[in-house]
C-alpha cells in the first residue's frame, strides 16, 4: 500500500459513478471504495461494501422511476421512522356504531320471523280447545 494512503491521503480514479446523490469511485493508488457525498472523498465506512455492478447494455430509454432515484440528494438523507397511527375516538365510535346497527338488523328479522308465526293463520282442520272459564264468562254479560 503507497504511504500516502497509509497517511489517509486517498486519491479518487476519475471515472466517478452516481447514484442516489452519492459519487462511488476507487482509490487510483490503493484500490478501496471511496464515497463522496458533498466536496470530499472517504472511504467507504466500516461494515459498508460497495457492490459494483455495470448496466444493461441493451437500455435505451429511460423510465422515469429511474430518473428519480437518480437525483442528487441535498443535504443528509433523512429517515422517517414509520409513525404509529394515533388512536381515533371517531374511528372507534364508528365501529361502535356500525355493531350495534347490525345487532339492530338481525334483531328485527328475528323479531320479523316471530311476529309472522304468531300472527300466522291456523291450519284449518285442527281442534279448538275452549275452556270451561271462559266460556261461564262469555255467557254472563
Amino acid at each position: 500500500m503507497p504511504v500516502r494512503c497509509i497517511v489517509g491521503q486517498h486519491a479518487a480514479a476519475p471515472g466517478e459513478v452516481r447514484n442516489q446523490g452519492f459519487g462511488f469511485s476507487k482509490c487510483r493508488r490503493c484500490g478501496r471504495d471511496m464515497v463522496r457525498s458533498t466536496h470530499e472523498w472517504r472511504l467507504v465506512p466500516r461494515g459498508f461494501r460497495v457492490v459494483w455492478r455495470h448496466r444493461r447494455p441493451h437500455q435505451a430509454e429511460i423510465r422515469a422511476a429511474q430518473l428519480l432515484f437518480d437525483l442528487p440528494s441535498i443535504g443528509r438523507a433523512v429517515i422517517v421512522p414509520a409513525r404509529k397511527t394515533p388512536v381515533r375516538p371517531m374511528g372507534n365510535l364508528f365501529l361502535v356504531l356500525a355493531a350495534l346497527r347490525c345487532l339492530g338488523w338481525a334483531a328485527a328479522g328475528r323479531l320479523r320471523i316471530w311476529r309472522q308465526a304468531l300472527f300466522a293463520p291456523r291450519p284449518a282442520g285442527l281442534p279448538i280447545m275452549q275452556l270451561a272459564g271462559a266460556a261461564r264468562q262469555k255467557a254472563t254479560p
